[in-house]
């Protein structure tokens, strides 16, 4: 009669792939506060959360375009969304989760997030029209030109069929309020 094995749950929990939270929407939406909030909650030494800024990985030149008000293209996207998967994939090699702050505006983009050995959810964060240009008319020590921000509404697309791993998120209360409300759904999640 063979052997029983058994497996403590710490070894189970080893073999789970890390999460990647995606706190999406257009500019002025809150992605990088919440996000940034959201990594500090969720960052435990059991289980530890780096936050990553999309905005980061943007080369030089594509922020001075944005600057000046000129949209990128979908092919000076790819190579910052190159990028920000690279750093994604050297966490989960550390087996470390991430909280990335990223516009997520198309489908096709947002596709290659899904092929990463990690286990997915988006956030979609909602602002209205009038909130954002508000916002953005206020922040002053950001490369993007708030003209840009009709273009980054007309190009966001919802979510296509299949995208069961968008979860819209109505902004209508404080930072902290939005936080709290992706964190207990992040909660929910590492829990199962």
């Amino acid at each position: 009669m063979p052997e029983e094995i058994s497996v403590s749950t710490h070894h189970l929990n080893e073999f789970k792939r890390p999460y990647l939270f995606i706190i999406m929407g257009v500019s002025g939406t809150g992605k990088s506060s919440v996000a940034k909030r959201l990594t500090l909650k969720l960052n435990q030494p059991s289980s530890p959360f780096e936050l990553v800024e999309a905005d980061d990985f943007h080369s030089k030149e594509a922020k001075a375009l944005m600057a000046s008000g000129i949209p990128l293209d979908d092919d000076m996207r790819l190579p910052w969304i190159e990028r920000i998967i690279a750093k994604i994939e050297y966490y989960s090699y550390l087996r470390k989760n991430v909280v990335l702050a990223y516009s997520g505006l198309k489908y096709q983009h947002r596709q290659l997030f899904r092929q990463l050995n990690v286990t997915n959810q988006f956030f979609w964060l909602n602002v209205s029209e009038q909130e954002l240009f508000d916002r953005l008319d206020k922040r002053n020590d950001h490369f993007f030109n708030s003209k840009l921000l009709s273009n980054q509404i007309q190009t966001m697309q919802a979510p296509q069929a299949g995208e069961s791993d968008i979860c819209p998120i109505e902004c209508k209360g404080s930072i902290a309020d939005v936080c709290s409300d992706i964190e207990e759904k992040c909660r929910l999640m590492i829990s199962c």
